[in-house]
């Protein structure tokens, strides 16, 4: 089974932007039919796959040694463009999720022909956050919060559909202030991630990666 790792500061490139990625509600999709006046917004969903795993159920609140499968929509055109852009160097990917180290084994369903697309996926403290958000924006913080190191944090964007507005005092940019730029996309969770939004992403890795 291909279970990701937890990444470190030093796997994380610092001449290319971080993506930090969601799955529920940003690439695996809940509401698969879209109404006509959506389908030239949103990327249509047009396929499936099967995820089996064994271990720590998502999210943490199922016993260790659990074996689950679960369904996940997507659209392929969206995965080929999150590929792109990673291929293009204008951004790594690292997911940030209740997945954790499980995405491993969607990166196989979502990106078959390839070993692993993500650096890994970020550490978050399950078991004393407030909120799923609340503790993933923790993992960030911790992931970057050596101050002694020289080595420079990147331009970072959070994709999640249940992500803090910009001003809000546990926003990406509050929790890591030193990054140099941060980008945050809030896609409808029905949804996920939608065309107006991805070129947001895009245009920001462009312009990061220009400097």
């Amino acid at each position: 089974m291909p279970l990701l790792r937890a990444i470190r500061r030093s796997d994380v490139p610092t001449d290319r932007p971080l993506l930090l990625l969601d799955v529920d509600g940003c690439v695996n999709v809940f509401d698969r039919e879209r109404p006509s006046f959506f389908r030239n917004r949103y990327f249509e969903i047009d396929a499936t796959g099967i995820v089996r795993f064994c271990g720590m159920g998502l999210g943490g609140h199922e016993p260790p040694g659990l074996r689950k499968t679960t369904w996940v929509q997507y659209s392929s055109e969206l995965i080929g463009k999150i590929a792109e852009t990673v291929d293009a160097g204008l951004c790594s990917v690292a997911w940030l999720t209740t997945w954790n180290e499980h995405a491993g084994v969607l990166e196989e369903v979502l990106w078959p022909r390839r070993r692993h697309l993500s650096l890994g996926y970020v550490a978050w403290p399950m078991e004393t956050a407030t909120s799923a958000i609340d503790g993933k924006l923790r993992g960030v913080a911790d992931l970057f919060a050596d101050e002694q190191t020289e080595r420079p944090i990147p331009p970072l964007i959070l994709v999640d559909d249940h992500a803090p507005r910009v001003g809000d005092d546990c926003s990406l940019s509050a929790m890591v202030p030193r990054s140099p730029a941060t980008l945050t996309i809030r896609p409808h969770g029905g949804r996920g991630i939608s065309r107006a939004e991805w070129v947001r992403v895009v245009s920001f890795c462009q312009t990061a990666c220009a400097k």
